[in-house]
């Protein structure tokens, strides 16, 4: 999946904000919903090439 997919259904999300983080990789992107109260982040990593590499919530 691209980073433009992703990002674009990250903005159809509600309640949610998301941060996009230069990394040494590539790029990670960091979505918080209100309704955790910061317990728990969707954390994503596109590589060099725009391509998600990973994803994990924590």
């Amino acid at each position: 999946m691209s980073k433009t997919s992703v990002i674009t259904q990250l903005n159809t999300a509600e309640l949610s904000t998301y941060i996009i983080q230069e990394t040494p990789s590539g790029e990670r992107i960091v979505l918080d919903n209100m309704l955790t109260f910061g317990l728990y982040r969707c954390v994503i990593e596109i590589d060099d090439v725009g391509r998600v590499a990973q994803s994990q919530i924590n």
